[in-house]
């Protein structure tokens, strides 16, 4: 067994904060003047008792003075604190007690790790820290540490992504949001917004239906990634846009000519076009808009003519009250699919149109309607003919 380092000192007994507690301390730093950290655990252990009558300020008062004593001793004072059982959207909410603990203290630290798992997530903030972040943590069982595995969100997202792969695997069949969300035990919403943007990353393809299938690395499987055709980095699109140029020489006349490549341009006159809607609260706005309309005009630009593997683009919507041209490369559409699926929905080609909006999760509900510019038009030409 390894020796513990030279200058480390335990003490099993202290007095509380109230009772000579904190001036023991200072005395122990006088005569230590090179120690750098002090490790209190736990701050129950050591404060004073509460009376209940105003627990800012007794959770406030219980560790003001150490700040102010690391303050003038150049040491880090850590206090280590429990977490509620109840989660927060706020790592601070998550603090036993209340905010006096947080806001008298420079800095937190928040641990979060489910019980059995061998990783975690820090919650890092304080008046020090210029960009309060989170990171990722994995346990190193040899030296007994955790070790930075790199940002929590990464990392999160790189797990969940796993996790979806590794279901559908296990399921051995194509699957939709419901079967793997119920697998899982997770938010069928989260889900689906996850397996969406799964699709549009090449990790998944779609088989049409709402439901996936994961992409492998063998050249022989239907499957395979490469036939996906995803667009590089170098190739990725962008958020603005100016004009799109088609293969129209490509396809045969009549047919939809998909979008092959977006071009930026800087600097378009605000009045060039429908906004191009980019971010989920610019979507929110826009299905908020659409709620009301009794027609809406519809129609998708993809980066082919198969919905089973190619994906859709750009979904333009127009109302009586005005246009929106929906990026489905930054944002996703599926918030806008339980308004479309109840609508009266105005096509050219609809059915191309509603193949793909149906492979992506668009289900068309009973008592909404289709109408198609393209077969009324040609029910016209009949009658003129006749």
């Amino acid at each position: 067994m390894a020796r513990a380092p030279e200058g480390l000192e335990f003490a099993t007994e202290w007095p509380r904060l109230g009772d000579g507690g904190l001036d023991a301390l200072e005395a122990w730093l006088n005569t230590h003047p090179d120690a750098r950290l002090v490790v209190i655990d736990t701050l129950a252990k050591f404060r004073t008792g509460q009376t209940g009558k105003n627990l800012y300020k007794e959770d406030y008062e219980a560790v003001e003075p150490l700040v102010a004593l690391a303050a003038d001793h150049n040491v880090a004072i850590l206090i280590v604190h429990h977490l509620r059982k109840l989660g927060a959207d706020d790592p601070l909410d998550q603090v036993s007690g209340s905010m006096g603990l947080t806001g008298g203290a420079d800095g937190a630290l928040v641990l979060n790790r489910e019980r059995g798992r061998a990783d975690a997530y820090l919650y890092v903030t304080g008046r020090d820290i210029e960009e309060e972040k989170e990171l990722a943590l994995s346990w190193d069982s040899t030296k007994a540490t955790w070790k930075i595995a790199g940002d929590a969100e990464e990392y999160r997202n790189s797990r969940e992504r796993q996790e979806v792969e590794g279901c559908l695997r296990t399921l051995g069949e194509p699957a939709g949001p419901k079967e793997v969300s119920e697998a899982l035990g997770k938010p069928h919403n989260n889900v689906k917004q996850l397996m969406w943007k799964m699709g549009n990353d090449g990790d998944l393809r779609s088989v049409g239906g709402g439901k996936y299938v994961p992409v492998t690395d063998n050249l022989d499987n239907r499957d395979n990634h490469d036939q996906l055709s995803p667009l590089s980095e170098d190739d990725s699109a962008p958020s603005i846009r100016d004009n799109v140029r088609s293969n129209e020489g490509s396809v045969t006349p009549g047919a939809v000519i998909p979008v092959t490549e977006v071009t930026v341009t800087e600097g378009l006159p605000d009045d060039c076009g429908p906004p191009l809607i980019t971010t989920e609260h610019e979507l929110r706005s826009v299905t908020d808009e659409i709620r009301s309309a009794e027609v809406i005009g519809i129609d998708v630009e993809t980066t082919g003519l198969d919905p089973r593997t190619d994906r859709v683009r750009l979904i333009s919507l127009s109302t009586a009250e005005g246009s929106w041209l929906i990026d489905c490369f930054e944002v996703d559409p599926h918030p806008l699919f339980e308004v479309l699926g109840q609508k009266k929905l105005l096509m050219h080609n609809g059915q191309f149109d509603i193949s793909f909006l149906s492979a992506m999760g668009l289900e068309i509900e009973e008592g909404a309607e289709i109408l198609d510019t393209m077969l009324l038009s040609q029910l016209l030409e009949d009658k003129e003919g006749t």
